[in-house]
């Protein structure tokens, strides 16, 4: 069964689109992906960070930067925040707003989209799990 192609229509925000994404390749079966291999449109399931899959040199930094834009982006949706009123409320820059809303990044430091979100009115928990990417001996040092 072929899937429909048409181009999405609309704005999108990010969360939405990861969403949509994610779906989209967890709902394939495996004769749509083995359909999708013969036409040449190889599916590989991603690591998680598309950053890192596109071969980002800071791609954690990356991928952190753009969950914590989609919560701010999530935030003013649910509010029905305007660039301007988030501007009144929070003393950010209605530009920055404009800039998170269109995933430019680029600017903002994690510390910076966390402040943010705070003065939006939410709270931010972050864990963190550290992993080596590869064995490393440690050396006792004088």
């Amino acid at each position: 069964m072929a899937r429909d192609r048409r181009p999405v229509t609309g704005k999108l925000s990010l969360a939405s689109l990861e969403a949509a994404t994610t779906a989209y390749y967890d709902s394939l079966t495996d004769a749509e992906v083995e359909e999708n291999r013969l036409w040449g449109e190889f599916v590989v399931r991603g690591s998680g960070n598309v950053f890192r899959d596109l071969g980002h040199k800071n791609a954690d930094v990356e991928q952190f930067k753009a969950i914590l834009a989609a919560e701010i982006i999530k935030a003013l949706d649910c509010e029905g925040l305007t660039v301007r009123a988030a501007h009144d409320r929070t003393g950010t820059a209605a530009a920055d707003f404009s800039r998170i809303r269109n995933a430019d990044l680029g600017r903002f430091t994690v510390d910076r989209l966390m402040s943010i979100i705070s003065r939006l009115g939410s709270r931010v928990d972050v864990k963190v799990r550290v992993r080596r990417a590869e064995p490393v001996g440690c050396a006792a040092t004088a």
